[in-house]
């Protein structure tokens, strides 16, 4: 016995139980820091405003249908973002129909040019130069 009135054994349990405590709040602080981070940067939008714009003014529609398709799981756009969005859901539906035609599908063609009416309108005439830009790439 030492001068706590407990015996040895006793004592080198509450040793041995305080630094398995401690490690377990070290462990728990450690992987609640990693998801927090993993989740701060895995729910947020992939591409900020610019670099749609960006997109759109290099004419690299490729890329742009490929960060609208991105970013599409994330639900509804911020107003700032909302033309975006559209614009790249025109460019997709006109890319897939524009597919659709070349391979003869005309059950895929009724569906795509449907989906593609519906996003021209949409789109509205804020994007109009988006509509025929795109309308005369895909023709050649």
């Amino acid at each position: 016995m030492n001068n706590t009135g407990k015996p040895a054994s006793a004592r080198a349990t509450e040793i041995v139980l305080s630094i398995l405590i401690i490690i377990a709040v070290f462990f728990i602080f450690f992987f609640t820091s990693e998801f927090v981070h993993e989740y701060k940067y895995t729910f947020r939008r992939p591409y900020e405003e610019a670099s749609y714009r960006y997109a759109l003014e290099d004419g690299d529609y490729g890329r742009f249908i490929s960060m609208y398709k991105e970013a599409e799981p994330f639900g509804r756009p911020s107003a700032d973002m909302k033309k975006y969005y559209e614009v790249g859901d025109y460019f997709y539906c006109t890319s897939v129909n524009k597919i659709m035609m070349n391979l003869g599908n005309e059950e895929q063609i009724s569906y795509w040019s449907s989906r593609q009416d519906e996003a021209a309108g949409r789109l509205g005439s804020s994007g109009e130069e988006y509509i025929s830009e795109v309308d005369w790439i895909l023709s050649r």
